[in-house]
């Protein structure tokens, strides 16, 4: 009986809430039944790795591997070696634990890596030394030798068929924000894409796809403005693509079950302070299953199964950080000043007198421009992210997602009178003005760049020539503004930084992005003489001065390790703040005891 012939017959009140009741206990069955089958589903031996039993043993312990992959026989670990701001490749024999270098360290990006079907070679990304953001791919036998390149512009690890005679990656294209799947043959001819996704273009959000054990699927991730993230299968040749599972939280690299009954894969879930735990997610119905309950905090990008899906690989990521104040930059006068136990990863300027940042579990904090008197002004609500202190000192912005839509919104100073600015589904990343009268903010379905007044109305489109970042930096005079773009010489260059006129949109100078610079827009000096950057060299983060666009740089602080997460100068040029972190990575190994 359906629902329609159940509304349409005649009954007294009390035996539709008979029947209502009835219902209600029969799909309260259905669905307790249904999620047992699922535990058991997902937990039994019989179908590989038992995660009810199964702990994460620890197979590195420097903190410094930055990437792995399981060999198919389960016998080997291939890991990212990133120290001193070189990258290799290390060979790890479960058996012995004795390592050995595969690829000699490099001064580039290594984000990539997989083992050939029948565990005879190994493929893996490398950046190129002038942009680290473009990757190639490369082929190495694991008995050693030189790398053969088969495939330009790659941003993921490759994912191979049963048979080995093809894999499968995503290409992020920042241009069209847009992911596509490429499916190749194993030697990189013969790329096609089988697939184009509207999608964010960041590190964390281009993820592995994963070929099934009967060949005839290829699952993979997309994350689509402002916070949805699907789970999508597909067929090798681009059809019967369909959507089996949708979240706003942070999805990770999906592995197949050996019997091609779902996937597991890595979740973040919503509060950015969430360890990310190990889910299994049905195919074709899309239920999911939590997995892991655990201390762990799994990596989101690296998740990597042996062929009989019995063991399994992984990055374990551990994050501290702290908030500091150095007088004139200089580091061997830093202090901390942060005393919430979550790490502290945003920091920003508040009118002339006050400093504003942000910890990892999302709680607003604002202390005087000396570093002194620091106070909660919002408590951890999810979905709070993109802060901005406006230059007046009166108010703060501050992009809040809610279910799909992210739009902007304005507080004041005291944290009091939540007001929503926009009304739109992805207005994100606000930048206050140096008056604090007016905001930039950047539509992420559209592309583009807006203007709005401090208290909310009609929003005008600014256009700037080759504008495809949603960072900006206005000038302290509020008359220029600082932004990025692709480099019209091709995707192989850096990124280039441009400088316009906010009165008629003309570009006044251009340069490229350095290397260690990433895509991270530099930020004004407090007087307008130069930039600052946040710039890593020999494997050490620190921040930089630029006096004039595309001129000498000058390093200021002087930080051996770590990572600079966030900075600001106060007003007056006098203190700098560093949000500085942390940041482990070991290779983490789970199977079942015998």
């Amino acid at each position: 009986m359906d629902d329609t012939q159940l509304n349409s017959s005649p009954s007294s009140p009390a035996a539709r809430a008979g029947r209502k009741n009835l219902f209600i206990a029969f799909a309260v069955a259905i669905a307790v039944l249904a999620a047992g089958i699922a535990y058991s589903k997902f937990h039994s031996p019989l179908k590989g790795l038992n995660f009810e039993i199964a702990k994460p043993e620890r197979l590195t312990q420097s903190g410094k591997a930055t990437g792995a992959a399981l060999s198919p026989d389960g016998k080997t670990v291939a890991y990212i070696l990133n120290d001193q701001g070189a990258a290799s490749l290390v060979l790890h024999p479960l058996q012995t634990g004795s390592d050995s270098q595969l690829v000699a360290p490099e001064s580039v990006m290594f984000s990539g890596l997989s083992f050939s079907p029948d565990g005879n070679s190994v493929y893996y990304t490398a950046s190129s030394k002038d942009n680290d953001l473009f990757s190639y791919l490369y082929k190495i036998p694991v008995q050693g030798g030189q790398p053969a390149k088969l495939v330009d512009d790659i941003d993921t690890s490759v994912s191979f068929s049963p048979d080995g005679q093809r894999f499968a990656f995503i290409r992020g294209v920042p241009g069209k924000g847009e992911n596509h799947l490429i499916v190749a043959n194993a030697d990189g001819s013969g790329l096609q894409i089988i697939a184009r996704r509207p999608g964010q273009v960041y590190h964390q959000s281009l993820i592995t796809p994963a070929w099934s054990p009967d060949g005839k699927t290829i699952a993979f991730v997309n994350y689509q403005a402002p916070a949805r993230r699907s789970l999508l299968t597909i067929a090798p040749d681009g059809s019967n693509l369909r959507e089996i599972y949708s979240t706003h939280n942070y999805l990770g690299r999906p592995q197949w079950l050996r019997d091609g009954t779902g996937v597991v894969i890595p979740i973040r879930e919503e509060n950015i302070g969430e360890r990310s735990q190990l889910w299994a997610i049905g195919y074709p119905a899309g239920q999911a299953t939590k997995l892991t309950n655990d201390l762990t905090d799994y990596s989101t990008l690296w998740l990597n199964f042996d062929r009989d899906a019995s063991s399994l690989v992984g990055i374990e990521t551990v994050i501290t950080g702290d908030l500091w104040i150095l007088p004139g930059g200089d580091s061997s006068r830093a202090s901390k000043i942060s005393k919430d136990r979550s790490p502290v990863f945003f920091v920003t300027t508040l009118g002339k007198d006050h400093i504003l940042y942000q910890t990892r579990d999302s709680g607003i904090f604002v202390a005087n421009s000396d570093g002194s008197d620091p106070r909660q002004i919002l408590a951890s609500v999810p979905g709070v992210d993109d802060l901005s202190g406006c230059g007046d000192g009166r108010h703060i912005l501050y992009g809040r997602v809610v279910g799909e839509e992210s739009n902007v919104w304005r507080i004041d100073a005291d944290g009091s009178n939540p007001t929503q600015l926009t009304r739109e589904k992805s207005a994100v990343m606000p930048n206050c003005s140096p008056d604090g009268q007016w905001l930039f903010y950047w539509n992420e379905q559209e592309r583009k760049l807006y203007k709005l007044p401090i208290d909310g109305g009609k929003p005008d489109n600014i256009s700037l020539p080759n504008l495809s970042n949603p960072y900006t930096r206005i000038s302290p005079d509020a008359k220029t503004v600082l932004y990025a773009g692709e480099n019209p010489k091709g995707p192989t260059k850096p990124y280039l930084f441009s400088i316009a006129n906010l009165a008629n949109g003309t570009s006044s100078a251009q340069f490229e992005a350095l290397p260690g610079m990433g895509m991270t827009v530099p930020q004004w000096d407090p007087q307008g003489h130069g930039f600052y950057l946040n710039m890593t060299r020999q494997g050490a983060p620190n921040i930089w001065k630029m006096e004039t666009p595309g001129g000498p740089v000058k390093q200021i602080t002087n930080f051996p390790s770590g990572l600079i997460a966030s900075y600001a100068w106060s007003p007056d040029g006098k203190n700098l703040f560093v949000a500085r972190a942390t940041k482990t990575n070991d290779v983490i190994l789970l199977t079942s005891p015998k």
